[in-house]
């Protein structure tokens, strides 16, 4: 493995001929060595390579790679942090800019307050 878990350094994981398999950047979150922008070699294992290569390691990846991982045994720590709504699909009610407040409670530009 190349680079160093702390800095955002590009690593790469190689297989014993010496090509890379498995690219991502190393750094810590927490405390815990992390992974992200996990690039993957067309053919390569990767799920399990990277957790034999990585254990303990948070891998932040998409379902493309969460779910071999997630199959192999890894322990699924969040689903999603980042949501998304197509307002043209689900649009908003009308009246989310006026909610009706139980008294006392009403709504106040924060420049007034």
């Amino acid at each position: 493995m190349n680079g160093s878990p702390g800095r955002e350094d590009r690593t790469s994981l190689r297989s014993a001929d010496g090509s890379t398999r498995v690219g991502f950047r190393a750094g810590e979150w927490r405390g815990h060595p992390r992974a992200t922008a996990v690039r993957i070699e067309a053919g390569t294992p990767a799920a399990d390579l990277l957790l034999r290569e990585l254990p303990g390691w948070l891998v932040v990846t998409d379902d493309t790679l969460a779910a071999p991982l997630a199959d192999a045994g890894a322990e699924v720590q969040r689903r999603a942090h980042r949501y998304g709504r197509d307002l043209a699909v689900q649009p908003p009610d009308p009246g989310w800019p006026h909610p009706a407040l139980p008294a006392p409670l009403r709504l106040r530009p924060a420049a007034e307050v």
